[in-house]
C-alpha cells in the first residue's frame, strides 16, 4: 500500500488529468463537505475559496513543470472560515496566509505543455480524526480508479497517456532517468 502514515501524517501520491478529476475525485467533495483555500503565502488580504475541486484555477494543468512550485489548496469544512495572519517584510510589503491547522493539503497533478505530466499529492499532518476520515474519502476513491504503479496512483485518463509514452515526472528539470516508469518483469 502507498500510504505512508505515522501518528500525524500521510501521503499519496498520483497522476491525473482534467478528465480524472472529473470523473473520480469531484464526487468527494459533496461526501466530505470540503471547502478549498489556498495554501502558502499572498500577496492579497482576499482569499477566494472554493467548495469543489473542479472550480480550482488551472485543474489538470502544471503551470510551472515542477511539482514543488505548483499551487496548493488547503481542504478544510465547508462551514470553516480562515483567520487572515498578515505579516509585513523587510521591504515595508505584506504578506498574507490563512491560519489553518488540521487540514488536508492537495496539490493536483497536471499536464505540462503537452509534453509531460507533473506528479500531484494529497497528505496531511494532523492528530485530528475527522482529517484523517476526509482523507480517506479521497484515497479510497483513487483506490476505487486510479491504478497503481510503484508508489504512485495514475488516473483512467492519465494512463492512456502513459501507455501512449508521455513523460511522468515530478519536474520537468529533473534528468528522464527519474520518470515514472513500470516495474520490469523477471
Amino acid at each position: 500500500m502507498t500510504i505512508e502514515r505515522t501518528e500525524k501524517s500521510a501521503s499519496i501520491y498520483f497522476y491525473a488529468t482534467i478528465d480524472d478529476y472529473r470523473a473520480v475525485l469531484s464526487c468527494v467533495d459533496d461526501e466530505v463537505g470540503a471547502k478549498y483555500v489556498p495554501f502558502g503565502q499572498r500577496r492579497s488580504r482576499i482569499m477566494e475559496t472554493y467548495d469543489s475541486m473542479l472550480e480550482l484555477p488551472g485543474l489538470g494543468h502544471s503551470v510551472y513543470g515542477d511539482t514543488n512550485k505548483e499551487p496548493s489548496w488547503q481542504i478544510v469544512d465547508r462551514s470553516y472560515e480562515p483567520e487572515i495572519l498578515e505579516r509585513t517584510l523587510s521591504d515595508g510589503s505584506k504578506t498574507f496566509t490563512a491560519n489553518l491547522t488540521h487540514q488536508l493539503r492537495f496539490t493536483p497533478s497536471g499536464e505540462y505543455n503537452g509534453c509531460a505530466i507533473i506528479v500531484g499529492q494529497l497528505s496531511f499532518l494532523s492528530e485530528d480524526e475527522k482529517v484523517f476520515w476526509r482523507f480517506n474519502q479521497y484515497f479510497n476513491k483513487i483506490k476505487k480508479i486510479f491504478s497503481k504503479t510503484r508508489v504512485y496512483w495514475i488516473g483512467p485518463d492519465a494512463l492512456k497517456l502513459f501507455d501512449s509514452g508521455m513523460r511522468f515526472t515530478h519536474a520537468t528539470q529533473m534528468p528522464e532517468a527519474y520518470n515514472l516508469a513500470r516495474p520490469r518483469k523477471g
